[in-house]
């Protein structure tokens, strides 16, 4: 017989403590870093601007979100998250194709952002589940899904 380990919950006791809100903000932060770097081109100042602009919302409706304490609440601000994840992304894209900045500081990111995806995605299906405190959410990167769509 095949014995499964399961790995402990993480403690949470505010949203500082949620992997997925401590990814998203690091995300904001490279953006806000890289774009310092930058040209200062108008191209380039509003790409910027809206990378920053969605990558720092990402982080901050994951914090609202858990602020709220109530499962549906909860749960809408996570698709606002991921919402804003995927329209990172997108922004993150048209700088690469932009020819702006260095494939190797703009890849990281884009994984970064396919993780807190799967990281939202999870989250929200056990709430949707169920599941009604955040503290009950597993941290474990993996067990977060693969998903290209918010469920």
């Amino acid at each position: 017989m095949e014995e499964t380990r399961e790995e402990p919950r993480r403690v949470v006791h505010g949203f500082k403590d949620l992997l997925v809100w401590q990814r998203a903000k690091s995300v904001a932060v490279r953006c806000i870093r890289l774009a310092n770097d930058s040209p200062s081109a108008l191209g380039a100042a509003v790409l910027f601007r809206q990378t920053i602009a969605a990558a720092g919302s990402v982080a901050a409706n994951i914090a609202e979100g858990y602020g709220r304490r109530g499962g549906a609440e909860y749960r809408r601000f996570l698709e606002i998250a991921y919402g804003s994840a995927c329209e990172t992304e997108n922004w993150v894209i048209l700088i690469q194709e932009s020819g702006l900045g260095r494939e190797q500081d703009w890849q990281p990111l884009l994984a970064d952002l396919d993780e807190i995806q799967r990281m939202l995605a999870t989250m929200m299906r056990r709430l949707r589940e169920g599941v009604r405190q955040a503290a009950a959410i597993r941290e474990s990167t993996e067990a977060y899904e693969p998903l290209r769509a918010p469920p």
